[in-house]
């Protein structure tokens, strides 16, 4: 799930900045076959529980977050981290 191909999150684009939204991810077993771009700024086609295990802010047997809208940026730096590669 990204904000782009979620049909309840795809008007996020249209939030202000620093809107918090809480977000419940099943849990993930496999975060080897998810797709992140970014390193604590995700890009809006980063799945976002993913990024959240990536950013070490949702750890293994948690499944509520929140999520910040951020602006985004013209490039995303890469890095390894909670298990999961940008």
């Amino acid at each position: 799930m990204t904000i782009k191909t979620q049909p309840d999150l795809s008007r996020l684009q249209t939030l202000e900045v620093g809107t918090r939204i809480l977000v419940f991810c099943p849990n993930l077993c496999n975060l080897s076959d998810k797709f992140v771009i970014g390193n604590k700024i995700y890009s809006p086609d980063t799945q976002i529980c993913a990024s959240a295990y990536h950013a070490g802010i949702l750890k293994r047997g948690q499944y509520n977050f929140y999520m910040i809208i951020s602006k985004g940026l013209s490039c995303y730096f890469a890095s390894d981290s909670g298990g999961v590669s940008s």
